[in-house]
Parts: structure tokens; sequence; C-alpha cells
């Protein structure tokens, strides 16, 4: 419980200051914000009432979890509802547990690969990426050649 607590108090203090940041770059209207649309990665566009949905979407899912057999499409969705919120570890605690349950499934995989980038598009994330690509998700083929190309190299090894 006490790690709990740190744990929250630690994301509370780095959502404050990721999204100092980010009002910055956007108040400044740079060429990097424009490139990149800085609003839509951190989400800070979100209505308060988006913000509800989310939150209370997240407690439905934890819920069903909590008293359900493991299921893989609940975690991937709660996960999401995590990403949408900016809660990125979160969301791939959540794609850890569906892919421990099922190893080859293309969405979580792709989705922990997006999760992880939007840190910084590592290799570790695009490495997610690229095994969702070569499951057959279209989506992941795309943002793979946009983002990933460097690493092809290196993934085509393994």
């Amino acid at each position: 419980m006490k790690r709990f607590f740190h744990l929250t108090i630690f994301f509370l203090i780095i959502s404050a200051v990721s999204k100092a940041q980010v009002s910055n770059i956007l108040s400044t209207d740079t060429a990097f914000a424009r490139k990149f649309k800085v609003d839509e990665y951190f989400n800070i566009d979100l209505t308060p009432e988006q913000r509800q949905h989310y939150k209370s979407e997240i407690e439905k899912l934890t819920e069903y979890i909590e008293k359900s057999p493991p299921d893989c499409g609940a975690l991937i969705n709660r996960g999401a509802y995590f990403s949408y919120l900016g809660f990125y570890v979160n969301a791939i605690r959540d794609y850890d547990a569906a892919l421990a349950l099922k190893s080859d499934f293309p969405e979580a995989l792709y989705n922990r690969g997006v999760a992880k980038a939007r840190f910084l598009y590592t290799f570790d994330s695009c490495k997610d990426i690229y095994k969702a690509k070569e499951l057959g998700l279209q989506v992941a083929a795309t943002s793979f050649e946009n983002n990933c190309k460097r690493y092809t190299a290196l993934l085509v090894k393994q």
C-alpha cells in the first residue's frame, strides 16, 4: 500500500511537470509543436467530461478484471483508457498482463509499443511495434515505417 501511495505521488508530480512543459511548448507555437501535434500526444485537449468518462470506464473494467477470470480484451481496453489519460505506465502494465495471457496478441503488442513510445521511440517500443507488424496488424506496419525504420536491421536479426 505504501508503494502504491509513493507511485501515485510520483505520477502526479510527473504529470504536473509534463503538463507544464507541454503547455510551454504549445504556448510558444514552435515548429516542433506544429510538426508533432504535441497536444495529441499528451491528451491535454480532453474535456472534463471525457476525462470523467475514461476514469469511469477504468473503474468498471477494474471491477470486472478483479471479479472475472483473466481477460485479454478487458486488460487491453483498460490499458487504452489509461493511455488516453496519459497514465502510460499503468497502460504498459495492463498490456504486459494481456501479453502474459496471450503472447502473440498484435493489438496488445502495438498498444504497449505506442505507450512506451510516448516517452520516446526507442528500440524497446519499436520491438513491440515490429512484432505487431509481423503478426499482420496494418496500423503497426504504418507506425513502424514512420517511426522505427532505423531499427529494421537490428529487429530482423532477432
